[in-house]
Parts: C-alpha cells; structure tokens; sequence
C-alpha cells in the first residue's frame, strides 16, 4: 500500500445511506430494437410477470398497454422523466428486478475494449439507454459504412489515376523506342550511303593499280605502292603448301557456293554489271575456280623467252640493318640465281651462287659491285641475301623473278634501266629470324635490243588475262576477295570442324593467341591474292571478321572464333590507329553496328540463345565482344553519348529484358477468364512458380556470366518483385481481397521469398563475389511490408477460425495425443474446437518459422502482429465459450434475462454441472499449455530483447541523451499497464431493496492525443491499433477512450472482482474511473474518480516506474471506496505483451467459468443451509389483529425448544440432500477436470459454502438490513456449526484423491466464522473490546462489528438510547 495515497477510514451509519436514486428511462421508445425477439408487447408484459416474488411488490405498469405499444413504437420519442409517473414506476419495478441469479447468467468478462455491451462512457454521469446506445451504435455503423465506402472510391480513383499514369509512361516509352527506331533506320540508310561511295572510290583506285600493274609489270606495281602508306608489307610466300587436291576441293567448294554472285553492288561503275553480263556471263564462284585452275592446276610449265637475254644486275649499297645489341655489322650480299622452286631450300646444284665483298663495321654498307646474269626461262629467281660474316647472322633478303626484271625494265623505256630500293624480307616461319630489316638499293638493266615483245607474254598467261577481264568490267576485287575467303573458310571448317571451346594457346607462356580457323593452304592462297590484288591488311581483317560473324549467327562457327577475329580487328586499331585505312571506317562501322544489334539481341533473350549456359562460355564471350564493341572508338565515335562505363549499358539492356520477360511469363500464365476469380488466383499462382522457376534458372546458371557487370539475380527479383507486388497491389482492392485469394498469393510470394533466401545462403556458400549494390540487397525488407499486409490480413481470420472449431464441435471430451498438464505428468482433456483452433494457429506459425527470418527486429514485429492475431483469436473463443448458458450471444440482455427467468420457473430441480461446463474449462487449460509451449518456440524473450535494443538505438539516432522513458513527457506517464480491480465497497445503492448491480469502468480523458508513431517500427498499437497511422497524432473522443470494464457483479453494493487487464497508456496524467450500475433498460452512474498519475497529488507516478505492483485506493464521488493494482510492466508494446493479454483472457474466462460452475451449485447450497437454519427458527406468536408487534416463542415449529442444540444425527439428515447433490457434482467435476483444475473449482466450491454460512450468520456491513433477518438462536447457531463441520469433512475427503488438505480448508475465512460462532451469545461490551483489539493489532476481525449492527438492530432487549449509543459506536 503506498503510504502516500489517502487510505478512508472512515464508513457510513449502517442504515443511514442515502436513498437509493430512481433509473432515468429516457429513451423508452428507443428500447424498441431489444423486445424484437418477442411475439409482441403483450408477450413481454407475460414474461415481466416472472419476475413477481411473494416478498416483492408488483410492478406498476402503464394504465393502457396499447399506449405503451404506441410509445414503444414510436422512433425516436424521448420521455421526459417527469411526463408520467407510471414511467419511472416501470423502471424502478425493473431496475430491480434486474438482480439475475448467478445460477442462470454468467457475468460479463472484462473486455479491453467495448463498444457496443454497456452505456456510451464520457465525463457526464448521466448514463446513456441502450435503445440510444442502439441508435449511435447504428449511426456510427452507418457512418464508417460511408466512409469505408468513400475510402474505397477514393482508392479506386487513386488505382485509376495510377493505371493511366502507367498507361502514358508506357505510350511515352513506345513512342520514344519507335523514334529512336526511325533515327537508327535513317543513320543505317545513311552510313550504306556513304560506305557505298567510299566502296567506289576504293574499287577504283584499287583497279587502277591492278591495272597498271598488268599493263607494266610487277616491278612497277612494287614502286606505285612503295609510294603508298597503305601498301602492303608482307614477304614473299611459299606457295609449295597449295597442293593441287586442295584447289580441287576448293573449286568444288566454289561451284557448290548458291549465294548469288555478283550483283549491281559489287561493281565500283554503274555499266560494270551490264558489262559483266555481257563479256564473262558467270557467276563470281565460278571465276574465281577458273583463276584458280589456271594458276595452280594447269599453269604454265616453262616461259620461255624466243632467245636468251643479258641482264646487267647491280647491289649498290645497304641502310638500316638491324645491329645486335647496338653493334656494327660486316655484311655482305649473297646472290643465287636459276630454277628455285622453294626459296628457304635453294637446291645446291643448278643454280649460279654469287657474293659480295664484306663491308665491315657498318650497318649502311656499300657494294657497288655487278653480276651479268643471262637467262630464257621467265620463271628463273634471282635471290639477293644479306648476311653477317662474324656472327653468320642472316638480315634479310630480295626475291625477284625474270619475268618481273623483264617487265620492269621493259616498261621504264629508253635504255631500260631500273633503279629501286627494296625491303629486306625475312625467310619462312621455321627460322625464326630476329635480326632482319632495313632495304637495300638494287639496279638492273636488260640489252634492249634482245628486249622481247611485251604484249605476247602478257597474252600467254590465263592468270593475267582473268584479272584484266575483272579489271574491265570494274569489278571490285574486295567483294571477289570476300567470296574467295567465304569458300576457303567454308572448306576448312567442314573438312577441320572447329571445337565448342577455344584450344590451348601453342605457347604455354602466352596469356592469349589469336587462333585463326583457316588452314596453312587457305591463309597462303589468300595472301598470293592479298597481293596481286592489293587488299589491305584492315580490309582482310575486317572480311574475314564480317565473314566469321555471318557464319557465327548460322551457327556454324564457334564463339571463340568470332572472338579471336574480333580481338585482331581491336588489337590493330588499338596499337596502331592508322592501320585501319580511311575508306574501312564505314565497314567496320557497320559491322560493329550489326554486331551490337546481335548481341543486345543474343543478351536479352540469353536464355532462349544459351539455355542452361550452353555452350559453355559462350554467354560470357557474347557479353565480352558486346563490351568490346562499346568500348571500339570507331563506334563510340559514331555514338557520342553512349555512357561512359559499360556497365549502365548493360544495366539498361537487362532492366528492360526483364520487364520483356516479366510480360512473356505474365501473358504464359494469364487465365483465360480474367472475371473468374479462381483462375485470376492460379494465373497469380503459376506466375509465381514461373518467376522461382526464372530466378532459379538464373541463379544456377547464369549468374556466373554477368557477374563482372552485374548481379542478374537480383536485377531480376527486383524487376519480378516490383512488378508482381504492383499487379498483387492493384488486385487488393478488387475481388482478389478475398481469404482464399490472398492466402494462395501469399503461400506462393513467401515459396518465392524461401527460393530466394536459399540463393543467398547458396551464393555465401561458395563464395561467390557480389557486387557492393547486392550486398546491401536485402530481401528480408523488400518482403517485410507484404508480410505486415498478410499478417494483417490474418487477424480479420480470427472469427472464422473459432467460427468453424465451434460448429464442429459437441463439446465431448477427449485426451490430448502430445498435451501434457503443467506438472508434465498428466494428460489433457479437451474437445475438438480448442485443437482445430490451435492447429490452424500452428499452421500459421509453422510458416512465420519456416521463414527463418535474420532481421530479429523485423521478426520480432512479425511474431508481435501474430501474436495479437493470437490475442484476438483466444478473445473471440472466449467470448464464445466463456458463458456457461444456452443463450445465444447474438441474443440481447433483455431477452436473455428474460428467458433465465423462464427456465427458473419451469424447473424448480437444482441446477447441475454439466460434462460441457467442465470441458471447456479444460478447453481453456489445453490453451493455456498450447500458449506457453508457443511461448516458448517463439523465443519471445530473444525477441523482445532484441525490440527493446533496436529502440533504444532510435532513441540514440534522433539524438536524445538516453532511450524513451515512462516520465519522458512532463506530469504524464506512458507505458504498457497492467490493471488489476480488486473490489469495491460502499457502492451507491440504486435499485428500491438498496443494493446495486455494479461493474467499474476505465477510460483516458477526453481529448487525449495519441502521438506519433515510427513508420519504421512496430506501431504503439494496444487498443489504438486502428485509430494510428505513421507519422500522424489522433486525438481519442468517445469509444475509443475506454480501456476496459470489469463485469457486473450482482446484488450487492460490495463487490469484489478480481480482474485485470492490460492496456498501452499514451502520455497521460490521469485516468477516470467509472462505476456504473447494470440494469435492465439503462444502466445507471452510482461513482467516478480520478486516479491521479501526474505526481502532483501522489507519488504514485515515480513509484510506478519501478515495474513493481502498487495498491491504489480509490474514493469514489458521492460514496463508496475501491482498490485497485497497478503495475507498468513496459514503456512500449512489446512482443511479450499479447503473450500476457492472452493469459489473462484465458485465466480470466478460466475463473468466469470456474465463478459460474460454482454459482450453479451456489443457489442450492444457500436455499439448503438458508432453510435448514430457517426451520430451527423461534415461531411467531400475534397478539391479535391490533394487537401490535409480532412476538416469538421459545420453540420451532417442530416444537423442539430453541435452546437445545442440534444433534449430529438431526444434522446429517437435514443436510443430506446437500452432500448428495455436491457428491453428484464432485463426480462430474473429477470424471472430466483435470486433478489440478477440479482442484480449483472444489476449492471455489468451499469458499461459497463459507461465505453462504457467513451471510446466515451475519449481514453485510453497508447497506439496509432484510425485514427477514433475525438474531440466531442457540439451536440455529449449532446447526450452521454442524454444517460448517460436516461440509469441512466432505471437501477434506480423508485426504485422499482431490479431497481439500485442511491448510486450504483452514483459511482465515474459516477461522473468522469460527471464532464469530464462538462470540455470537457473548456480552456486546465484549465483543465490541474484541474488535477494538483487533483493530489496533492490525488484523480488524470485520465480521464482529457486522454481529454488534445485527444485535443492535435486531435484538429486542436494547432500548432506543443503548441503540443509537450502539450505531454511534459501529460509525
């Protein structure tokens, strides 16, 4: 008790209380909506006849019952109170007779929040009637309709708005993409335009070359493109590789090749085609065949000259040997002259060998030295070499041939002189020269007079004569190139199929080569015609290029091959920006454009092109060129804003092959009727497994792909996820808001999320690298609103659960498979309903615990919001089966009461207890075990730690000193409370016999604001959950300022309750307290209080902070006193809270039941100790019909004299019937109970039998005393002994089975009763020193005090002066 509180001592005159106040029935028409369930008005008069006792007046009723009819009838007629007097009279004569007994009403349990049962609660005491309770009730309902309805147009309009937003981003979007279209097709038209006029301009710059070439010989051609800073620097070739069966197969190849040759754009003239169709007639595979036929089938064998020539042959002088480590040089020229069919291997006979003098110390030697060389045969070498005489190191050498000295020198006119520099070249492969380079100045000369006819050799080779019709008809040799190296390609890789993967480097050392798919014969035949016709070495690369692509996108190349041509096209440009000539920009412009259109195209549907990441590497090879191609500066060139980085590229690409792929898999999973809700519920559902199924595929395969540009899984769960979660969104306000629907979504978004969460932990398993925007990825938040929406959602399934365990039910006992009592060694009895509950509950958690969710402050709101859903579940069960009555719940109070009044007097039989009553007591058992075994599987104190924890931690983030506290706001206190109302006492009496029918009432003040709460956190939600939003204060009026109620206890204006409850209390300083009286019509104000927590008045405020219990005594304005527990067990909501609510529910309606059990057996056990006592009572002796007072004789009417004491057997017999009808009971109790629950109810049972022996003995200390109640006399007085003692060897049981042991039977209630038997006869003076003794050692004997008011008031021998002392003393 806190010593701070003012603690009343003082009590009324017993007898002197104020006269009862009479029940306003102001709104008797509006009463109208509770007598529905009757016939008619009539009907109801009958019924309220029922009510009539023999020690009761009648009621007054109205004089016409047809006017009461009308009055009722009539809507909305308020009666004054002062209109008629049979009004009050009515209400009076119900209010009470509104006492119903307990043996046929079970009392209301305490609710946290009541709307609806009980009057409208505001700071006025004037009570509200129900019929106009019925009527706001209705407004109210009317009201939230229309708002609810104007909410939901409100969103519609809202999805509406939304769905054309979308709808015009998207028409935006396809007009954007159909405008970058045209803008792309208009610069393809333009690049082909310009790549044609530079195609032409390089066409006939190259013929022109060719042409000189053919018309004055090689030597000629060699110093036209020697001018050039394009030519070609390539050695002489081996031909001896191009073997006669490899032209064949290449001819065949040729002739086979149907792709149509040439056509108008392969000329660099306008007439070159019709030229061509005039002259040649053939295809250009077929040329080409012939070109190969006559020079390397059947080609010349010999070019005989009509007589031997002189050729003057000169070596001049060197320039820009290669010296080794910066070393002079003594060269000297080698020269070897006649039939040499291989240079590398020049044969060692047949042939004239010359050489030089040696040049020593220089690496610009010079000669000046001759040779007179004289030959027939056009085919003769002359071979110049240079070589190192110290170190025999070969630097390099010329080749020429006679028919080229003959051309040459033939064309130069005049004397025929010639005069040259030349490049020294190096020898084949396989000798690995380091040290060749520089040039060499050669001259020679021819007698002009043997000079011969020039046009007769040109006119003798088929070659010459096949490449000047080419010439002619303007044909650009490129394009005979490109078909040229397609049949060479096309032959290599039929007869040497290139492997899926790229083959091992030749060199081990090298972290890279360049493999190319043509084999030594085609790359040697291509470099013969490279040179003959003048191909660039960019114009190769880039032919063989395009050429590799084409054939990689019919599939018929490998990746690694279009790889490793690209990789030569990049490496040249970017080593040497020049290598790539002006006039092949626009060809690899175009390519690359194809290329990059290819690979967008390849990516974005890389799982239709590379299914199950096969061929291996090859996504990541596509991804490389792609990167490739980005980075080309010729393209970039091309595409000024590109971004700079790859990467947003790709990001780009993906993103919107994604959303491509979200529409395909939502189109594959439409229903066919999108009004069937069932099939809309499966498309969502296959939808869903399409989307696992995609990100599962994802995941296994291709992650490793993308990883270095991005992470694909999460790129598209987030693409998947936002647009699933925006077509779920746009469902909930439809018909898919439905259980069913929203279940099935959910059970197939949280098998997503479970997907998911395996990728993770697969993903950290193998140690795949993630980018840092994945790392911070967590699909625990991307998920935790939904799950806040389902775990919403699952609260309003609450009443369907317990609606369905309740109808499958009969209430029939049966032993739990796995339910052990909480000694842990006794089984459970329970019906169905509590184990259907329970297992859809189960069903709930199971799936919040498969979750298996890392975040434990997200977890711990989840297992919070559940465990509210739990709350409300155990609540609605409750409500159901805590009443012990047949009456329907839907039923109103009035007819309800009506009905028990009915059932009393139709059976006089004493009420029994039924095998029902007893199982849902161990329904509620089985519940209160299944609640502590989810406690505990929950892990709710890790949980709540973990809650507590985070707030604290935003308590420090908003840069307060220290985390939120109960006195954080000034005079108020806030906080998570238990409430626990223990009784009252002095209640105001208000029905006409003084008594009251009282329950008590707790609300916040009017006005009180609810703050904020953290939209990022679990909202303060307690009984306000629905009144709060994020971010928003709501001011509380009305309903939802009532915090809860205790039940109506009747007929007594000294109820003791023991209930509790629990609530969360925002910053108040102070808490009204209401005590109301229930009656039939309305219910009536007998108090109210202030409970102040302020500090201003107590120091109950800072003692709360303690967590500790604190008694709170209340005084009551006008009168009466309670007292009241408090404790605050928290600042906030927390996740063990709804834990302890649903305890206390059950513990709550678990004494309710046990309360009505006992009450059932509570009215036969009064009326028998009541009648027992009764009968041994002294007979009345009248004095006549004036004759005054009546008076009493000293004998009972079994004149049996009131001095003599009752034997045993006189005992046993009459209370008989009482232990045959508690041992029936018992059996009831102990067949069905569990031993520890039947333990309790007998115990209840023993504390009704106390207190009924107690009420004969003495009456209450308030209130007016029963014109029945007499003084006890000696033979009264040793039968309630004999009946305390007989009742106390019946419960005790000899100690065996759930016999009470006799420290329970011996409570202070007992010894109190025994020791007032023992003072009943003693002198008042000292009974009354008794008390005063008791009083000052602290334990008050109250019941002594109640004996000196029933001996002063009811005792003959006092006189009028010894009895006003007498009240004086007991005030």
């Amino acid at each position: 008790m806190d010593p701070s509180l003012p603690v009343p001592r003082k009590r009324p005159v017993p007898g002197r209380q104020p006269a009862p106040s009479m029940p306003s029935s102001s709104s008797a028409a509006s009463t109208a909506a509770q007598f529905h369930s009757l016939a008619s008005f009539d009907d109801m008069l009958k019924d309220l006849d029922l009510l009539r006792s023999d020690s009761s007046p009648p009621v007054s009723f109205p004089a016409s019952s047809s006017t009461a009819r009308r009055r009722i009838q009539e809507k909305n007629a308020v009666i004054p109170s002062s209109s008629s007097a049979a009004a009050p009279s009515m209400s009076r004569s119900m209010s009470s007779r509104s006492r119903t007994s307990e043996s046929t009403a079970t009392a209301r349990p305490l609710s946290q929040v009541s709307l609806t049962s009980g009057p409208s609660l505001s700071n006025s005491s004037q009570p509200v009637s129900i019929g106009a309770q019925i009527v706001r009730g209705e407004r109210e309902k009317r009201e939230a309709e229309r708002l609810q309805r104007e909410a939901a147009l409100a969103r519609e309009r809202e999805i509406q708005r939304q769905i054309e937003m979308r709808n015009k981003k998207e028409q935006e979007r396809e007009r954007m993409m159909e405008e970058e279209l045209r803008r792309a097709e208009a610069d393809k038209i333009r690049r082909a335009k310009e790549r044609r006029l530079v195609e032409m301009t390089d066409s006939e710059e190259r013929n022109a070359i060719v042409a000189a070439r053919l018309g004055s010989g090689g030597i000629a051609v060699s110093r036209v493109l020697s001018m050039s800073k394009n030519a070609a620097k390539t050695s002489r070739l081996d031909e001896s590789c191009i073997v006669p069966e490899y032209i064949d197969a290449l001819m065949r190849t040729l002739t086979a090749d149907k792709t149509i040759s040439p056509t108008p754009e392969d000329f660099a003239g306008h007439d070159g085609y019709a030229v061509w169709e005039t002259t040649i007639q053939k295809p250009t595979q077929e040329v080409i065949a012939d070109l190969l036929f006559a020079k390397y089938i059947e080609p010349p064998k010999s070019k005989l000259l009509p007589a031997p020539i002189d050729i003057f042959f000169k070596v001049v002088e060197g320039h820009g040997l290669i010296a080794k480590e910066g070393r002079s040089r003594d060269a000297y020229c080698r020269i070897e002259f006649g039939q040499i069919p291989q240079p590398d291997t020049p044969p060692r006979t047949g042939i004239e060998t010359f050489q030089t003098e040696v040049c020593g110390q220089s690496v610009s030697p010079i000669w000046n030295q001759h040779v007179d060389i004289s030959s027939q045969n056009l085919t003769d070498l002359l071979i110049v070499s240079v070589w190192d005489q110290r170190k025999d190191d070969f630097l390099g050498r010329v080749i020429l041939s006679v028919e080229d000295i003959v051309f040459a020198c033939g064309s130069a006119g005049g004397e025929g002189f010639v005069s040259r520099w030349t490049r020294l070249d190096p020898r084949g492969s396989k000798f690995k020269d380091k040290y060749v380079g520089g040039e060499i100045l050669l001259e020679m000369s021819l007698d002009m007079e043997k000079q011969p006819n020039l046009q007769d050799i040109k006119q003798s080779d088929p070659v010459a004569y096949i490449e000047s019709q080419l010439v002619a008809c303007k044909m650009n040799l490129k394009t005979v190139y490109a078909t040229l190296l397609r049949s060479c390609l096309l032959l290599d890789i039929s007869s040497n199929v290139p492997p899926p993967t790229q083959p091992r480097p030749t060199d081990p050392n090298a972290s890279y080569e360049i493999i190319d798919l043509l084999s030594e014969e085609s790359s040697t035949l291509l470099g013969v015609f490279e040179r003959s016709w003048l191909i660039r070495s960019s114009t190769k690369s880039l032919t063989y290029l395009d050429l590799i692509f084409q054939k990689y996108k019919l599939y018929e190349v490998p990746i690694w091959a279009l790889l490793n041509a690209y990789e030569d096209v990049h490496g040249q440009v970017k080593r040497k920006r020049s290598w790539l000539h002006e006039n092949d920009k626009p060809v690899l412009l175009d390519i690359l454009e194809e290329m990059n259109s290819h690979y967008r195209t390849q990516i974005s549907n890389y799982k239709e092109y590379y299914p199950k990441n096969k061929p291996d590497e090859a996504l990541e090879s596509t991804i490389l060129l792609l990167r490739m191609v980005f980075k080309n500066p010729i393209y970039r060139e091309a595409h000024p804003n590109l971004p700079d980085n790859f990467e947003p590229e790709i990001l780009d690409i993906m993103v919107r092959s994604s959303k491509e792929r979200f529409k395909k898999l939502s189109a594959l999973s439409a229903p066919l009727d999108e009004n069937n809700v069932e099939e809309v519920i499966g498309g969502f559902s296959k939808l869903c497994e399409l989307l696992v199924s995609d990100i599962v595929e994802d995941y296994k395969y291709f992650k490793h792909p993308f990883e270095i540009e991005l992470d694909i899984v999460k790129l598209n769960s987030d693409v998947f996820f936002a647009r699933f979660v925006a077509v779920l969104s746009s469902q909930f306000e439809g018909p898919l808001i439905s259980s069913a629907s929203i279940q099935k979504i959910a059970s197939g978004l949280f098998g997503l999320l479970q997907s998911l969460r395996n990728f993770d932990s697969k993903s950290g398993g193998v140690r795949i690298k993630k980018s840092s925007a994945y790392r911070k990825f967590s699909i625990e938040d991307w998920m935790a609103p939904y799950v806040l929406k389902w775990l919403d959602h699952l609260s309003t399934l609450t009443i369907e659960w317990v609606t369905n365990a309740i109808k499958a039910d009969n209430f029939e006992a049966m032993v739990s498979e796995s339910g052990m009592g909480q000694t842990g060694e006794e089984t459970l009895s329970h019906s169905s309903s509590i184990a259907d509950l329970f297992t859809v509950v189960h069903k709930e958690l199971d799936s919040i615990i498969d979750w298996k969710w890392t975040n434990d402050v997200q977890n711990a709101t989840f297992i919070q919001k559940f465990a509210k859903t739990v709350y409300r579940a155990i609540e609605n069960y409750c409500a159901v089966v805590g009443t012990d009555d047949d009456n329907s719940a839907n039923s109103s109070q009035f007819t309800n009461f009506i009905k028990s009044i009915r059932l009393q007097k139709e059976s006089k039989a004493p009420a029994d207890i039924t095998n029902e009553s007893c199982v849902k007591l161990c329904n509620l058992e089985f519940a209160l075990v299944k609640l502590d075994e989810m406690h505990k599987l929950m892990n709710v104190a890790t949980l709540a730690r973990a809650q507590k924890d985070y707030r604290q931690s935003m308590a420090l983030k908003k840069n307060t000193s220290k985390a939120s506290s109960a006195l954080d706001d000034k005079d108020k206190i806030k906080g998570a409370f238990k409430i626990e109302v223990v009784y009252a006492e002095n209640v105001k009496p208000v029905t006409k016999s003084g008594l009251a029918n009282p329950y008590m009432v707790f609300r916040l003040p009017e006005g009180t604001v609810m703050p904020p709460t953290d939209e990022h956190a679990e909202s303060n939600s307690g009984i306000f959950q629905k009144t709060t939003a994020p971010g928003v204060s709501v001011v509380l009026t009305g309903s939802m300022c009532e915090l809860g109620r205790t039940r109506p206890i009747n007929d007594t204006i000294n109820p003791v309750w023991d209930e509790s409850f629990s609530a969360i209390l925002p910053p108040v300083s102070h808490l009204d307290v209401y005590l109301y009286s229930r009656n039939l019509i309305s219910d009536e104000l007998c108090g109210k209080t202030v409970i102040d927590l302020s500090g201003r008045l107590s120091r109950l405020r800072q003692k709360l902070t303690d967590h500790h219990t604190h008694d709170v005594y209340i005084e009551f304005d006008p009168q009466g006193r309670g007292l009241v527990r408090m404790t605050l067990e928290g600042e906030v909501e927390d996740v063990d809270y709804w834990f302890r609510k649903s305890r206390e529910r059950l513990k709550r309606t678990q004494n309710d039941l046990t309360r009505a059990l006992t009450v059932k057996i509570s009215p036969y056990l009064k009326e028998v100790i009541s009648k027992t006592v009764k009968e041994q009572s002294a007979t009345g002796v009248s004095r006549g019909f004036f004759g005054g007072a009546m008076e009493y004789s000293n004998f009972t009417a079994a004149g049996v004299p009131i001095d003599q004491l009752v034997n045993p057997q006189e005992a046993d017999a009459a209370l008989s019937p009482l232990t045959e009808y508690l041992e029936k009971n018992l059996m009831t109790l102990v067949a069905v109970l569990s031993p520890a629950l039947a333990h309790e109810v007998i115990k209840k049972l023993w504390d009704e039998v106390l207190l009924d022996i107690e009420h004969v003995l003495i009456p209450p200390l308030y209130g007016q005393l029963e014109s029945t109640r007499r003084f006890l006399n000696k033979r009264q007085l040793s039968l309630c002994g004999w009946a305390l003692s007989i009742l106390r060897a019946f419960f005790h049981a000899d100690g065996e089975a759930l016999g009470l042991p006799y420290k329970i039977l011996d409570n202070r209630k007992y010894h109190d009763i025994s020791n007032l038997m023992t003072m009943y006869f003693q002198d008042l003076p000292r009974i009354k020193r008794e008390y005063e003794l008791s009083f000052v050692n602290g334990r008050e004997k109250e019941m002594l005090i109640r004996l000196v008011r029933l001996r002063i008031e009811k005792q003959e021998e006092f006189t009028p002066a010894e009895r006003e002392d007498g009240r004086k003393w007991v005030e």
